[in-house]
């Protein structure tokens, strides 16, 4: 049987991004909260989640998400795969997400200097193998696009991140699902960018 989500009053979109943008701000500054761990809201937890918002994330170790937004537990439901790519299983979670926990945003959210991306752009497509070969196709495109359009090589990799993050939000749409939750007000796709060096998120 699903599980079924925790009873909370709906968030909407712009409250949870003030809650994630307020917890990014205590986090970029050094001063998180201490994310409620405690026995007691384990127990809370037992029987249902209620997270206000799905995250895609990449699988990078610096960007975990529940500490760039100063979440704690049952907060986010985060998904984190390589380069953010959406595939069946991530988009199955995602909809998951949607349909079982009533989770009002799905967020997507890249960052500067992704490895899966600098690989990407370093790479020759023609002779990717393997599964780490399928992860890299995936980003050609978005890859392919920033070339055409970015003269600055130093530019190219945080703009082909860019661009893969609104390929994947559309990719997200065709879902008939998420994009029937979209069109009836219940759900937001959004898209935010993580700056490693000063640990700002900023949304775009």
């Amino acid at each position: 049987m699903p599980e079924q989500s925790a009873a909370h009053p709906h968030e909407t979109a712009d409250q949870i991004v003030s809650r994630l943008t307020e917890g990014n701000l205590r986090f970029a500054q050094g001063l998180p909260l201490v994310a409620d761990s405690s026995p007691g809201r384990r127990a809370d937890l037992v029987c249902g989640q209620s997270p206000v918002a799905a995250v895609l994330a990449c699988s990078d170790s610096r960007v975990g998400p529940e500490l760039v937004f100063d979440q704690g537990l049952g907060e986010l439901f985060v998904v984190r795969v390589a380069g953010n790519i959406v595939d069946d299983t991530v988009l199955g979670s995602l909809e998951y997400a949607v349909e079982h926990l009533d989770v009002g945003v799905i967020l997507i959210m890249g960052h500067s200097s992704c490895g899966a991306v600098t690989t990407a752009c370093a790479c020759d497509f023609s002779s990717l193998e393997g599964a780490t070969g399928a992860v890299l196709r995936a980003l050609e495109p978005s890859v392919n696009a920033a070339r055409s359009t970015c003269a600055v090589p130093e530019e190219i990799i945080d703009l082909s991140a860019k661009l893969n993050m609104k390929a994947q939000a559309q990719t997200l749409l065709d879902s008939r699902m998420i994009a029937g939750a979209v069109a009836a007000g219940g759900l937001a796709i959004l898209q935010a960018w993580y700056d490693l060096t000063t640990g700002v998120v900023s949304w775009l």
